[in-house]
């Protein structure tokens, strides 16, 4: 999707849930480079400004933390319609959005065609793999004064409703 088109998906969704789908190439372990899997996740997130997030919001009001800075690699912050964006130094558009922490639904295909996880997770990398549930992830990073949040790269997504 372009900017244009997130924006206007998201037109008067302030402070309310959308889903979003997204499809991006796997994470690869250099021995499986010449494969092509993909990940498309499926996932609800909020239209709000991530400092806005209770946690967040909560720990920054008792001093428990500072309030949020962009990260390093991304070199301007823009709006399109209202809706936040970021661009990186390497180019990237993305799209920064808190997430609720419900449960992702993840497809995975080999070769464009869909395939059970566990048919393709030994080409993967560490970092594709989930190591704790959406739940326990959400309680402990709330824990930290945090709100679970992407930066996903625009031309990664494919839907949002």
């Amino acid at each position: 999707m372009t900017v244009e088109e997130i924006a206007l998906a998201l037109q008067d969704r302030q402070n309310k849930l959308f889903s979003i789908e997204v499809r991006r190439s796997a994470n690869l372990r250099a021995a499986f480079k010449n494969l092509v899997i993909e990940k498309k996740s499926n996932y609800q997130g909020i239209l709000c400004d991530y400092a806005r997030r209770g946690p967040v919001r909560e720990a920054i009001e008792s001093g428990e933390r500072d309030a949020p800075v962009l990260p390093s690699h991304i070199q301007e912050v823009f709006y399109c319609d209202g809706v936040k964006f970021w661009r990186g130094k390497n180019g990237e558009v993305y799209f920064p959005m808190p997430i609720t922490g419900n449960n992702v639904k993840v497809v995975w295909f080999l070769n464009n065609e869909p395939v059970p996880f566990d048919d393709i997770k030994e080409y993967l990398l560490s970092s594709e793999i989930p190591k704790v549930t959406s739940a326990e992830k959400k309680a402990s990073t709330e824990d930290k004064g945090q709100a679970l949040f992407n930066a996903i790269k625009i031309t990664n997504i494919q839907r949002i409703q």
